[in-house]
């Protein structure tokens, strides 16, 4: 009897294949949204005081020196510029 006979007459190695499947899949997902999709960016603005970075749409905190604000990005508007004075 192959490996798929096995798992079909033990219902106990079905419920832990699942559940390994399944803490893979919410460990991807984890890295994804929380690490690869997120943006993070350090560093400082140029002789003329800006700085440009990519970021993902969606909201973001920005600080800057003693300020803090929130932009939000969205794909129709393509871009967003954000000043801090």
């Amino acid at each position: 009897m192959g490996v798929l006979g096995r798992r079909q007459l033990d219902p106990g190695v079905v419920a832990l294949s699942a559940r390994l499947d399944a803490d893979t899949a919410a460990e991807a997902y984890r890295d994804l949204v929380f690490r690869q999709w997120w943006t993070r960016w350090q560093g400082r603005a140029d002789a003329q005081g800006r700085c440009e970075v990519r970021a993902f749409y969606g909201k973001h905190q920005v600080k800057a020196g003693n300020q803090m604000t929130v932009v939000e990005l969205k794909r129709a508007q393509g871009k967003a510029t954000l000043a801090l004075k």
